[in-house]
């Protein structure tokens, strides 16, 4: 009778420990989405506050140069974190299409200086966001 009861607590050990990973894991996933969702809220915000920089590069000064160079980073920074968060080919479509307006300051030397800075992932869409308007000059221009 007592193996019997050391087996039965074995097996709800066991299936407690596996309910545990699998909750721990949920919880875990539920905080990384819910931290992409923010940021892509502030990044949404700013895009409000400037919509001037969120166009792309058409600068005028130095003042709005810096504030522009600003602004990427934080989209990059935004973009990278739920990239890495949102496995949903959606949400890669969106990071794309919002980069896709930043796409000359892309081909700049001062962003190329700092491209290593930012996660492999990320930096293979920048180099196919420069390589589509690039291809899409090109049709423009026959």
């Amino acid at each position: 009778m007592k193996t019997k009861l050391d087996f039965a607590a074995l097996i709800v050990s066991i299936l407690a420990l596996i309910i545990s990973a699998y909750t721990y894991k949920q919880t875990e996933n539920i905080q990384k989405e819910t931290t992409a969702y923010t940021l892509w809220q502030q990044y949404l915000q700013l895009t409000v506050a400037y919509p001037e920089l969120a166009q792309g590069m058409r600068l005028k000064s130095d003042s709005v140069c810096r504030r522009y160079e600003w602004f990427v980073a934080n989209t990059l920074g935004a973009a990278e974190i739920v990239y890495n968060f949102q496995s949903d080919p959606l949400w890669h479509h969106t990071i794309k299409e919002v980069l896709s307006n930043h796409a000359e300051y892309f081909k700049s030397n001062s962003f190329k200086q700092g491209l290593n800075d930012y996660d492999p992932k990320l930096v293979k869409i920048i180099e196919e966001v420069i390589k589509e308007s690039d291809e899409k000059r090109f049709k423009l221009s026959k």
